[in-house]
């Protein structure tokens, strides 16, 4: 008589077994617990087998589908970082590098539906090319009839700035509150269509104003800056924005909108804060000895950089270039990294002002560093100097 397949006990324990260490293990664990089971089936009942791995195979769909647990769990043993080549920044445009970006006239034909789009005179009378030192992405820059200037990223094809290059004095006797600049930029951010984009009002703040002169509270300015971002789970990205300028000495008000819209991984948070610490911590000790008298930790959206990295392989060429400041900078290190977007915890370390007592630039250099501990992998994927949490969002 054949015994029922979830009545029977021993296998039915197997198979939550099964469940809960499935949710938890490495793929390479995965496979031994199928082991664990058959070799239980084969024990009880040689009829059974099909059976089993045909209803594993339904739960593991069930579980995949309802949880994610599988692909996050992957991300746990699947590493972000890859330990980057050095390279030799230049300007130069070279064949090669036009190979990675479009053309200008494919660039100059987007600046112009751009402008028509929004409204903006679409006249170009002067084009230019550009590119960035460490890689070989090129800016196409576009200049209107009526003194704007349009810049279109050659490497994605996409808008990213438009700026106006009209000559003006700053008119000291106007300005603006907060509430009105957010009100005016508003009109540009809806003009230009950010808002269907996912992004949203973060804050305004002042570049130049009489407050500031005077020293209060800045709740006016002559110069001052719209920002928006994109969000998630109440976390700015702040390289996912739009900036809007706007200073009163211009007729229009309008001096530059700027926009930054990078993928981000939204990678999920499985290493807990205490572990960042402590993973900075040892990561750290591979390059100094100085005595932590402080950390502190947040959870933040990063880009992956150099800097730890550069940082690790020869401490003293890292710091030269912020403390020599006749550094020729043609000899500063560099390194190619796969700028993805992450979440991450970033830990602050600060070091015993001891080390510094007698030298001012080293402490403000070197005083503190902060480590970008990715949330999902736990590697360290980046950094900068001094307190990453001091000045950002």
């Amino acid at each position: 008589m054949k015994k029922d397949f979830f009545n029977n006990l021993e296998l039915n324990g197997a198979l939550n077994k099964f469940k809960k260490e499935y949710m938890n293990k490495s793929f390479k664990r995965k496979n031994s617990i199928f082991t664990s089971i058959n070799n239980t089936i084969n024990r009880k009942v040689d009829i059974m087998k099909k059976i089993l791995i045909k209803n594993i195979a339904i739960i593991s769909g069930i579980i995949i589908a309802c949880s994610g647990v599988v692909f996050a769990s992957s991300k746990i043993i699947e590493n972000i970082w890859k330990n980057p080549e050095k390279v030799n920044p230049n300007y130069e445009i070279t064949d090669e590098t036009r190979k990675k970006n479009i053309t200008i006239d494919e660039a100059k034909e987007i600046a112009i539906n751009k402008l028509e789009e929004v409204g903006f005179n679409s006249n170009i009378i002067k084009q230019e090319e550009r590119k960035t030192y460490n890689n070989d992405n090129i800016d196409y820059l576009f200049i209107t009839e009526n003194e704007y200037e349009v810049t279109i990223k050659g490497s994605s094809g996409k808008f990213f700035a438009i700026r106006n290059c009209k000559e003006f004095k700053q008119d000291e006797n106007k300005a603006y509150t907060l509430e009105e600049a957010k009100e005016i930029a508003d009109k540009y951010f809806k003009q230009f269509g950010f808002d269907k984009d996912g992004f949203e009002f973060t804050k305004v703040q002042v570049d130049v104003g009489p407050d500031v002169k005077k020293g209060g509270e800045q709740t006016r300015g002559n110069r001052l800056e719209v920002i928006y971002n994109k969000k998630y789970d109440n976390q700015i990205n702040s390289n996912q924005y739009v900036d809007i300028i706007l200073d009163t000495g211009l007729e229009d008000s309008f001096e530059s909108i700027i926009t930054k819209n990078e993928p981000f991984e939204n990678n999920e948070y499985i290493i807990t804060k205490e572990e960042a610490i402590s993973k900075a911590q040892e990561y750290d000790k591979n390059i100094t000895d100085m005595i932590i008298v402080e950390t502190k930790a947040e959870k933040k959206i990063v880009k992956m950089n150099d800097k730890a990295y550069s940082r690790m392989q020869n401490y003293k060429e890292f710091y030269e270039p912020m403390q020599n400041e006749n550094f020729d900078n043609s000899k500063r290190n560099y390194y190619a990294v796969d700028e993805k977007l992450r979440n991450a915890w970033v830990v602050v370390l600060k070091y015993d002002d001891k080390y510094f007592t007698d030298d001012v630039v080293k402490r403000y250099t070197e005083g503190a560093f902060t480590y970008y501990v990715d949330a999902t992998t736990g590697e360290i994927i980046g950094g900068e100097i001094l307190d990453g949490l001091a000045y950002s969002f």
